[in-house]
């Protein structure tokens, strides 16, 4: 009888345990998608972000961080679905 119990009691703790896995995959799936429409490669829009992104990465690599941190936040007002923003 014993073997019974502890049979069942695994299967009933594992179930939760199931469930709770299958919650974060789909909450990890839902927050692959794009955060926002990207400017189109020919407009000024897109060039603007180019310019802002490779401005702010340059300010990081020569340790200006206030530079960076306003270029850096521009790129992800001008293009907030851009992955790298």
């Amino acid at each position: 009888m014993t073997l019974q119990f502890a049979r069942k009691s695994t299967s009933l703790l594992s179930q939760p345990a199931l469930a709770l896995c299958l919650c974060a995959i789909a909450i990890s799936f839902a927050g692959c998608g794009t955060g926002g429409k990207l400017p189109d490669k020919s407009s000024k829009e897109y060039a603007d972000t180019v310019s802002a992104f490779y401005t702010g990465l340059a300010a990081l690599q020569v340790g200006d961080d206030v530079t960076a941190e306003n270029k850096l936040t521009q790129v992800t007002q001008l293009a907030p679905g851009e992955p790298a923003g």
